[in-house]
């Protein structure tokens, strides 16, 4: 998906999260990070995370790499900067909203991330109704 000129790759988390499962990477960032080394985007589908088949082609092997690499439904925020082949590519690890209720802004100028918490305490007169 190109925006402004930004080439952006973004994912559920699912595969980020078995390839979590099924090693010992440190975190989303680091799994992030090797998927876009190994030019694959679900590295352990079909065996351990449920895909549909493909015969003819593999939708999941990366051609090119994306300016920015965004993983929703982690533990947790993250964002680092990697180079690969010289080309510079920003990883986004974000949270759960459902957990977090947090979102992440991203600058298309300058590939700068920012936290948006979102918080709310209910008006007791509210509650019970």
């Amino acid at each position: 998906m190109e925006v402004a000129g930004r080439n952006f790759l973004v994912v559920s988390g699912q595969t980020i999260t078995d390839i979590l499962r099924n090693s010992t990477l440190p975190g989303p960032l680091e799994a992030m990070a090797k998927c876009l080394e190994w030019s694959h985007v679900a590295p352990t589908a079909p065996d351990t995370l449920g895909c549909y088949p493909y015969i003819e082609t593999d939708p999941h092997i990366l051609t090119s790499l994306p300016d920015v690499f965004i993983a929703g439904n982690q533990p947790s925020y993250g964002a680092k900067r990697i180079t690969l082949s010289g080309h510079s590519v920003l990883l986004v690890s974000v949270p759960k909203f459902s957990s977090s209720t947090s979102l992440v802004k991203i600058s298309l100028k300058s590939l700068t991330c920012q936290v948006v918490s979102f918080g709310a305490e209910l008006d007791p007169e509210w509650v019970d109704r």
